[in-house]
C-alpha cells in the first residue's frame, strides 16, 4: 500500500502543478508563483493522500478479520518529509492466515518524536494484532484500528 500511496501523491502534485501553471495567466507569474503552485501542490497531494487511505478504510471495515502478529516494527527518518512535518516513521511488519494462506502487510506511521515512536516499536515487537483482509484479494491488508492494541 505505501507505494501505492507514493504513486499516487507523485501523480497528484505533477497533475497539480501542471494544472496551475496553465491557468495562471503569464503576466501575473512571479517568483512568488512557484511557492504558491507548489503549496497548493502539496496541498492537493495532501488530499488525495487522506482521501484515498479514507476509502480503504471504509471498505475494510466490511471486510473479514483474521488474527495476526506483528513480526518487526522499526523507527527511521523519513526522507520525503521536511521540517514542518512529523519525520519520524513507524514501519511495522505484521503476518496473518486468510484462506488457508499465509500473508504479509505492513502498517506505516509518522511521529513528531523519535522517543514515542521508538517506545511504540519496542511495545508492538511479538504481539497478536487483528487484521481485516480483501476477500477477492487476501494479500491485501488493514490493521483494524478499533480494537484495543495501542497502535
Amino acid at each position: 500500500m505505501p507505494d501505492k500511496r507514493r504513486t499516487i501523491v507523485a501523480i497528484s502534485v505533477w497533475v497539480a502543478t501542471a494544472v496551475a501553471y496553465f491557468l495562471i495567466p503569464e503576466s501575473v507569474r512571479s517568483e512568488g508563483w512557484r511557492a504558491l503552485v507548489i503549496l497548493g501542490a502539496a496541498a492537493v497531494a495532501a488530499l488525495v493522500t487522506w482521501a484515498a487511505d479514507a476509502l480503504v478504510r471504509r471498505a475494510s471495515q466490511l471486510w473479514p478479520m483474521a488474527s495476526g502478529y506483528v513480526e518487526s516494527s522499526s523507527v527511521i527518518v523519513d526522507p520525503d518529509r521536511g521540517a514542518l512535518l512529523p519525520r519520524f516513521l513507524l514501519d511495522t511488519a505484521y503476518s496473518y492466515v486468510a484462506a488457508g494462506e499465509r500473508y504479509s502487510g505492513s502498517y506505516q506511521r509518522h511521529f513528531w518524536r523519535e522517543s514515542s515512536a521508538d517506545s511504540l516499536a519496542k511495545t508492538l515487537k511479538g504481539t497478536q494484532v487483528i487484521i481485516r483482509y480483501n476477500p477477492r484479494k487476501p494479500d491485501q491488508s488493514v490493521l483494524d484500528r478499533s480494537m484495543n492494541h495501542p497502535i
